[in-house]
């Protein structure tokens, strides 16, 4: 969607936002955390709004693109002795 991330520090969801880049990692159950992290990404301005969810557009298609994702699920499977075919 192109748009910036507000996510938290759990595994799963840090991997797939770089704080600061794409968009805002934040302390998980925290609603001081969640609303920093709203008020600074609020705060950046239409352009640099833009622009970190162009990098989150970029970091999907380049990490989490269909084709990685079925190939590291197969992988997984095959770790665990069940055919993925």
């Amino acid at each position: 969607m192109a748009i910036p991330v507000i996510t938290t520090d759990m595994p799963g969801c840090r991997d797939a936002v770089d704080d600061g880049v794409t968009g805002i990692v934040c302390e998980p159950r925290s609603v001081d955390a969640l609303e920093r992290a709203m008020r600074q990404v609020l705060d950046l301005g239409a352009e640099a709004r833009a622009a970190m969810g162009a990098a989150g557009r970029a970091k999907m298609e380049r990490e989490f693109r269909e084709a990685l994702v079925h190939r590291a699920y197969l992988d997984a499977l095959g770790e665990l002795g069940v055919s993925g075919s």
